[in-house]
């Protein structure tokens, strides 16, 4: 292929499935580790950091052979640095401080709104406007969500709170957008180790600065009944959660394309729920249940509305000459 042409990736739907599937299972495994974390001491930009840091290191030898024949252009750094600063880094700290004043549940459906913030997007700015059934699909979704949540009553919400479950809403959508981008040319591996280090570098920085804390402690976590060193912890969150779980959620979004591959993330919550029943014995509820079978048909039936692959890149910032794979 010249090297000038652009990387289309949307020729595998299967194989997308596949791979955002398995993102979402690697990123949900950090919600019941971070908890372990926070019980002896850490702060939440701690481990936010350390996790995004881990994860670029260890996919940064597939990134380095990706790019071994062609450096990366300029304006590439530049797009991918905010992919990291605002997808990466803002969304895990914006979600981390919602939760310091309003319920993590609460927090976590305001965040699993992107999907439909990504068919607003598509629609008014890229005049992709969904099929009937991709929309009933998400709607069957977002229903299931709740029930997987068990979102009922709940406190008062502080303004404080929804303003920041907002900002990582946000940050969640432009992920979805961003990473789909089926011509940026970069490799799924460069894209989540550079993302992941400038994310890394946010959430540290603001630490340094004060504006957040930045707390560790070397005491042995509990997972489950079990005592696990805190480098174990860190390493299966960066290495599996962060790292791989990012390389993987790039590459299925490219395959699926923004709008399926936001249907799919809503798998997210199932999977976290699934890992605090293995990890710290949780019950599968009734409403978990049928919670998951509301969100995989939602997710089918947004399959069946989804158009053919598009060519149509949803982040033309990361448009750039072809990278070797």
């Amino acid at each position: 292929m010249p090297s000038g042409a652009r990387v289309q990736t949307r020729d595998s739907p299967a194989l997308g499935y596949v791979q955002a599937v398995l993102s979402a299972c690697a990123f949900a495994i950090s919600g019941p580790l971070a908890q372990a974390l926070f019980v002896v001491g850490w702060s939440s930009a701690a481990v936010t950091a350390s996790r995004a840091l881990i994860g670029a290191l260890a996919i940064l030898p597939f990134a380095l052979r990706g790019i071994k024949a062609t450096p990366p252009h300029r304006a590439q750094l530049r797009g991918l640095i905010v992919f990291g600063l605002v997808a990466l880094g803002g969304g895990q700290l914006c979600f981390l401080t919602s939760v310091k004043y309003m319920p993590v549940a609460a927090a976590l459906m305001i965040e699993s709104m992107a999907p439909a913030l990504v068919v607003l997007w598509m629609w008014l700015v890229r005049s992709a406007r969904p099929a009937g059934l991709s929309v009933a699909g998400g709607l069957v979704a977002l229903i299931g969500l709740a029930f997987v949540l068990d979102v009922g009553s709940s406190s008062t919400v502080g303004i404080a709170g929804v303003a920041w479950a907002l900002g990582a809403l946000v940050c969640s959508a432009s992920y979805i957008l961003m990473s789909s981008a089926v011509d940026s040319g970069l490799s799924s591996s460069f894209m989540g180790a550079v993302g992941s280090a400038a994310g890394a570098a946010l959430v540290g920085l603001l630490g340094v600065l004060g504006i957040m804390p930045l707390r560790f402690t070397f005491t042995k976590p509990l997972v489950g009944t079990v005592g696990v060193p805190w480098w174990a912890v860190l390493l299966v969150m960066g290495a599996l959660s962060s790292g791989i779980g990012t390389f993987l959620g790039i590459s299925g979004a490219r395959r699926l394309g923004p709008r399926m591959a936001g249907y799919v993330a809503l798998s997210v919550p199932l999977a976290g729920a699934g890992w605090a029943w293995m990890l710290s014995g949780q019950k599968v509820t009734l409403n978990l249940a049928l919670g998951g079978v509301l969100i995989l048909g939602g997710v089918l039936l947004a399959r069946l509305g989804e158009p053919g692959p598009s060519n149509v890149s949803a982040s033309p910032t990361l448009e750039v000459p072809r990278l070797p794979e």
